[in-house]
């Protein structure tokens, strides 16, 4: 692991043309209003970040690790972020549309008003998660772990692949739209 970046190091190498970060400590590290393209965070170490108003682009995060972090207003659009750790984080309007959120872990996280419109989030782990609100239509949940899961508000799973036998072991109310296959 490469040592702890303060945000204006990580900021000017990639100005600079840096794109690999793989393997990157950025532990506690706090962005706001900066926006990243074609970078590869994979294996990256983010525990505790405070990410606000940034935008990833077309970014790898393959199993980093941002357990703990706080995340709004983001836009993780088309990213590749298969296996990585969101424990016990806080996402709060993230938008990662069309993006593969294959094996995430998302344990004890809270994903407010978060927009996954067709990610893929087959074998994710949701276990005790609280998802409030947001859009989740077409999101493909095959294989994933919703034990403890707590749906709420408006969230939106029209079209989501997901079964009855998964919805049984999360606690779901009344007023999220769920996939048309599963009867209420």
């Amino acid at each position: 692991m490469l040592n702890n970046y303060e945000p204006f190091e990580l900021w000017q190498e990639y100005e600079l043309g840096k794109r690999n970060f793989c393997g990157i400590n950025l532990e506690k590290i706090q962005l706001e209003g900066w926006s990243f393209e074609n970078a590869d965070f994979s294996v990256a170490n983010l525990e505790l970040a405070s990410i606000h108003r940034t935008g990833f682009i077309r970014t790898r995060f393959r199993q980093a690790n941002f357990s703990r972090a706080n995340l709004e207003l983001v836009d993780l659009q088309e990213n590749d972020l298969q296996g990585a750790s969101f424990w016990r984080s806080h996402l709060f309007r993230v938008y990662a549309e069309q993006s593969n959120l294959t094996q995430i872990n998302f344990c004890e996280a809270s994903l407010i008003e978060c927009n996954f419109t067709g990610a893929d989030l087959s074998s994710a782990d949701l276990t005790n998660s609280y998802i409030k609100n947001g859009d989740w239509r077409g999101v493909n949940l095959t294989g994933a772990k919703l034990k403890g899961a707590q749906l709420i508000g408006s969230l939106d799973l029209r079209g989501a692949s997901l079964t009855l036998s998964q919805l049984n072991e999360a606690m779901i109310e009344s007023t999220v739209k769920l996939p048309e296959t599963i009867p209420r």
